[in-house]
């Protein structure tokens, strides 16, 4: 697909992948050796990540990876706004539950239960049409995120713990072992 704009230049979105793997690519380099940069690096590669949102505003990738660089940036206001914009474009269970728990690491728990909520129920749909054990998986692991029982998510939990093909005692292992505190600060 391409993109027409400025007097007739014809930009690709290639050239929006490009921007955004060279975004992703300084963020590897920020580690502990150059922590004193990590501000300037992570900024260049919003930079970059920005540009590739102008060349191809359609382009999921880049705005999941801003919204991550922002996080890093302690930037949480922002990420969740480059988030929604995330769900006006393609709304996944994944892209729910990272706002979901951008969200809480803000300490807004109405609002993190509310795509909690959603990035479960669509999950729920998706193991109507597949029985791909990875989306299993993330299901299980989402609905540890959600503390009440309300009649739609007991009945999920349900029926997962009925599913014999689904490993739960490797998950329950898991999950004695799993801080989500640490998970969601390391967001």
């Amino acid at each position: 697909m391409s993109i027409s704009c400025c007097g007739g230049k014809v930009l690709s979105e290639e050239t929006a992948i490009a921007l955004n793997n060279d975004a992703v690519e300084m963020i590897f380099t920020v580690d502990e050796k150059c922590i004193a940069l990590k501000d300037s690096i992570l900024n260049m590669a919003l930079i970059k990540l920005n540009e590739a949102i102008s060349k191809d505003s359609l382009y999921v990738r880049a705005y999941q990876n801003k919204s991550h660089i922002l996080r890093m940036l302690n930037r949480d206001r922002e990420a969740i706004s480059t988030m929604e914009q995330v769900l006006n474009i393609k709304e996944t269970p994944e892209n729910n539950f990272i706002l979901g728990a951008i969200y809480e690491k803000v300490r807004d728990t109405l609002s993190a239960t509310k795509y909690y909520r959603k990035a479960i129920m669509s999950y729920d749909e998706l193991l109507n049409v597949t029985q791909d054990s990875i989306s299993y998986m993330n299901l299980y692991f989402m609905l540890s995120f959600i503390e009440d029982e309300d009649p739609a998510i007991s009945r999920i939990r349900e029926s997962l713990k009925n599913n014999s093909c689904f490993p739960w005692e490797e998950f329950d292992i898991f999950f004695k072992n799993f801080d989500r505190a640490e998970f969601i600060n390391q967001l």
